[in-house]
């Protein structure tokens, strides 16, 4: 039959053929191939006059192209087969070379992987994996990033990468940007490490967000408006009281395990990737409060997974975010800017100036490898614990919470006074 706009619209298979190519009269090798009852798609067919064998080449379905324009695409091919050429051999050529090819979107899981060999925590892996496939909370893929994940490293330009830095600061604000930076960046460089990328990494030299250096500092006032609103039978408040008891950072205590406390010895080990920030064993001191609160949560989560905090799954606590703004609804406008790092701050600084414990005491109790303590030419010597002096540190600290937010001023100005 010869093929009109009307009727390549109606035209049907035959009863019963399950795989049938209907030609155009008009143009032999043109047709429209049906396949288990499926819309019919315009494809040509010919034998290759180097191999001599028969050759399909599909165009489109019919419900979605023009007659007029499926025969154009026809006639080219015809025109170059003709000449020798073969365009089905030169599209399974450039499908080879696509699947062949090593692109972001394969490597990423790559680094994922190697990431969880070297034992990072899963909310670090799910930071990672929120950021090189901007997984959303459905755990569907959004937009970001889907096209770098198209191309070879080697293909990304620095353009491209920020002009998705752009859209995330847009849509998701600076800090999910800076963020999303950071985690690319060091994609980057361990894909050069292996090899995967011959270049230079595009991410460096596109533009950071750099917040203004935080200077916040809790006052006793803020300390015990924040207790008071506190409710112990919520693990977003029972891990800043935590917080604010240890100086412990936020994954610290978040993705505390049982193994790790040593109520015994009161104290916390941490140790390995993600546990301890600058890569050696910290040994934290817990005062009377802070052991006292972890018995009251101890057999909280039923689960074999170990971890004191959280509602299931492989990891510990998760929902940072909604559950700060949760509790910053409850304390009022005054604590908008408050942020749990904030305790580690008050810490060091209250610690010194009031608790008057030494500066790499308290350097000690934070982890700080880089204090006053190892300054110099300290760093290659002095490799002290000073657990006695964390220990009392502590405690001294403990005492210092409880008075404030028991209002005990009396026994508060005893302690700092003495």
């Amino acid at each position: 039959m010869e093929f009109t706009k009307l009727n390549v619209k109606t035209l049907r298979p035959p009863e019963g053929k399950s795989d049938i190519t209907i030609f155009d009269d008009a143009m032999p090798g043109f047709g429209i191939r049906f396949r288990d009852g499926g819309a019919g798609t315009y494809v040509i067919q010919w034998r290759c006059k180097k191999t001599n064998k028969p050759e399909r080449l599909p165009f489109n379905k019919v419900a979605k192209v023009d007659l007029v324009e499926a025969q154009t695409w026809a006639k080219r091919h015809f025109e170059d087969i003709s000449r020798g050429g073969n365009p089905a051999a030169a599209k399974r050529e450039e499908a080879a070379k696509a699947a062949s090819k090593q692109t972001i979107g394969k490597i990423a899981p790559l680094f994922l992987a190697a990431q969880e060999a070297k034992g990072r925590t899963p909310n670090y892996l799910d930071e990672n994996r929120r950021s090189l496939f901007r997984v959303n909370k459905k755990g569907e893929q959004d937009a970001y990033f889907s096209e770098m994940h198209q191309h070879a490293p080697d293909d990304v330009t620095r353009r491209m990468v920020a002009t998705e830095l752009n859209e995330i600061a847009a849509d998701h604000g600076p800090i999910a940007m800076s963020r999303c930076r950071a985690h690319l960046h060091k994609f980057w460089n361990w894909a050069i490490a292996q090899g995967f990328v011959e270049g230079g990494n595009p991410v460096a030299g596109t533009e950071k967000f750099n917040p203004t250096t935080r200077d916040r500092q809790h006052s006793e006032a803020e300390l015990r408006t924040i207790w008071a609103a506190s409710d112990d039978a919520n693990d977003y408040d029972v891990i800043q009281k935590l917080i604010a008891l240890t100086a412990a950072r936020r994954n610290q205590i978040g993705q505390l395990k049982r193994s790790e406390v040593k109520r015994n010895e009161m104290k916390i080990e941490l140790s390995g990737p993600g546990r301890s920030k600058n890569g050696t064993t910290f040994l934290l001191p817990l005062s009377q409060q802070a052991l006292a609160l972890i018995n009251k949560v101890w057999d909280r989560r039923q689960d074999d997974t170990g971890y004191l905090f959280g509602e299931g799954g492989d990891g510990g606590f998760s929902g940072w975010s909604n559950a700060a703004i949760a509790f910053k609804k409850r304390l009022g406008d005054d604590f908008r800017d408050y942020w749990l790092h904030d305790f580690r701050r008050t810490f060091q600084n209250v610690g010194q100036d009031k608790l008057k414990i030494a500066l790499h005491i308290t350097d000690a109790c934070m982890n700080h490898i880089a204090g006053e303590a190892t300054a110099g030419s300290r760093k290659h010597y002095n490799f002290a614990q000073y657990w006695d002096e964390k220990q009392a540190a502590m405690q001294v600290w403990g005492d210092y919470i409880e008075c404030i937010v028991t209002a005990q001023q009396s026994q508060l100005d005893e302690r700092t006074a003495a």
